[in-house]
């Protein structure tokens, strides 16, 4: 049995991703886009209307492969989701997650949202995120009662640019945590690297 996660692409959305079969004796997770065109990351928060439509088509669609997976395994898969708000306050972010995880809401597959560094490398540079990364979103993902993917690289991150209190976090999030990413990390930015690296 193995443990598989799709790390989606915007070109394989528009492909015929529920034309692939699978081994019913894996488990799945799936990763939404970080991008919806080449030049344009995904933000169903968007205030441009192509941009926020295009990306919630895409959520749609990487929502009805999960759940093909999901009957196709007969476990429910949950799908990770970077969703960084940039632009916006937390006050704004945070009740806009929740209402699209509410208008998203599927039996088979589950969004949750993905703990983030202090840096993401978009773009092939190093952009400061300003949610889902700090002390004080713990709060709101807990008074919404938002699922979470945490990643302990970005949290480790986290740690060396803020001085988070990576048990205090975990401890915190322990009840909305449905998935993890496991690495490790280096410095500011240096995510994903192997355990003990």
């Amino acid at each position: 049995v193995g443990a598989y996660e799709f790390h989606l692409s915007y070109k394989a959305v528009a492909s015929d991703l529920l034309s692939y079969q699978f081994d019913a004796n894996d488990r799945f997770s799936v990763h939404l886009p970080d991008y919806i065109a080449s030049t344009t990351l995904i933000d169903p928060f968007s205030s441009d209307d192509r941009i926020r439509n295009s990306s919630r088509e895409c959520i749609a669609k990487v929502i009805k492969f999960s759940e093909k997976l999901a009957g196709e395994t007969g476990h429910k898969v949950p799908i990770v989701a970077s969703l960084a708000g940039i632009g916006l306050s937390r006050e704004n972010f945070y009740p806009k997650v929740k209402e699209l995880f509410t208008e998203y809401f599927s039996e088979l597959a589950q969004l949750s949202l993905q703990w983030l560094p202090p840096y993401a490398w978009y773009f092939g540079g190093s952009i400061k995120l300003t949610n889902v990364n700090n002390i004080e979103d713990v709060t709101w993902l807990k008074q919404l009662q938002i699922p979470v993917t945490l990643d302990s690289s970005h949290l480790l991150l986290g740690q060396a640019a803020f001085g988070l209190n990576v048990r205090s976090i975990i401890e915190g999030l322990s009840q909305n945590i449905i998935h993890w990413h496991i690495s490790d990390a280096e410095g500011l930015d240096g995510e994903g690297l192997p355990i003990g690296a």
